[in-house]
């Protein structure tokens, strides 16, 4: 155990002034989650929200559990699901022991991702969700898709935008410069492995074209975010055969701001991960989101940007590349930064309500 985790499970069990609980899928190196946990300690009053802090020790789970809280803050990711093999649902399983323990329930920014077939049958995970969302203080949620859901569940839901939209800062997306024609001018790609949504042979082959023209404009800057993703961006780029000096790899899991910082730098953006691209469009950079599932639809649906938005996973890259172009030609297009400032002032109004 490093000296991080012994700090932050200090804070976590000592502290008394921390009364509110941020719950996520924290520690997990994925930018997306780790988004949710920077925006959430963001806007949450100063001092008083601490992230939640999981364990493969099964002891010291049950001492966190144990260490009950005013607030619990479901904030962000896509935490209402459907759960896995078995009925198994770990994340449901903790928000439901948090309300039996008294705490308030309040849900900032996340989405729900239950399937058709499981509201129709009404699955246990589907009851007990419905049963929290409709004694939560206040379900917030990523977008309108999300909300008609924990309507059809019976819950009063407002459309409260992605967590991560708490990170816009005005001076980054107002006055970013991508880098001047005299140097080498920066094209952002996100590559994932989609394998569970679609043919991700295809996907990887369709990049790959897209990447090989992109590069006789661009220096391309690629990004990982999440570990699993890894073996797919070597593949693309071991097929795309591309000079060494055309291409730069940044792996960051963790530091959605520095990401934004780094994607801000770039002339555009394409990714395949939701809060890649999400988080470039909240940085102020022409932007597509190549869509794998309804998350990013309700992303994108909630901010005006659904001209941002790839619908199809293995979209014919003749058609990819005339987006890109297009794109480029008219980056004002796929913008719309007065929104996202809009809804992160509106989100952070909320937060000021709630928590008084």
């Amino acid at each position: 155990m490093n000296i991080q985790r012994i700090a932050s499970l200090t804070d976590f069990f000592l502290n008394t002034g921390r009364t509110i609980e941020i719950f996520g899928m924290y520690d997990a190196d994925n930018l997306g989650d780790e988004a949710m946990r920077t925006a959430g300690l963001s806007a949450l009053p100063a001092g008083h929200a601490v992230p939640v802090v999981g364990s493969g020790n099964r002891l010291l789970n049950a001492a966190i559990l144990r260490r009950k809280r005013r607030d619990l803050v479901v904030g962000g990711g896509t935490l209402i699901h459907g759960g896995g093999p078995e009925a198994q649902n770990g994340w449901l399983d903790y928000v439901e022991n948090r309300s039996r323990q008294g705490s308030r329930i309040t849900v900032l920014g996340t989405g729900i991702s239950l399937l058709e077939e499981q509201i129709e049958s009404w699955t246990n995970s589907v009851e007990r969700w419905a049963y929290l969302l409709r004694h939560a203080a206040y379900v917030g949620l990523r977008g309108p898709l999300s909300k008609q859901t924990a309507e059809r569940l019976g819950a009063s839901a407002s459309v409260f935008g992605d967590a991560a939209i708490l990170l816009y800062d005005h001076d980054l997306a107002d006055q970013r410069r991508p880098r001047s024609q005299t140097e080498d001018r920066l094209f952002g790609i996100n590559i994932g492995d989609v394998l569970s949504h679609g043919n991700q042979i295809l996907f990887e082959r369709q990049i790959e074209r897209v990447m090989v023209e992109l590069s006789r404009d661009f220096r391309l800057r690629i990004f990982v975010v999440n570990p699993e993703d890894e073996k797919a961006t070597v593949r693309v780029l071991e097929s795309s055969k591309l000079e060494e000096g055309r291409f730069e790899i940044i792996r960051n899991y963790r530091d959605a701001r520095l990401f934004m910082r780094q994607a801000a730098e770039c002339e555009a953006f394409v990714g395949i991960r939701l809060h890649s691209a999400g988080l470039a469009m909240i940085a102020g950079v022409p932007s597509l989101l190549i869509a794998y599932s309804d998350k990013c639809r309700d992303f994108t649906l909630a901010t005006d940007m659904e001209q941002n938005l790839v619908e199809e996973l293995s979209v014919d890259d003749d058609r990819l590349l005339k987006r890109i172009e297009g794109l480029l030609s008219r980056p004002d297009r796929h913008l719309n930064i007065r929104k996202i400032a809009e809804i992160s002032n509106s989100q952070r109004c909320t937060i000021a309500s709630l928590f008084r």
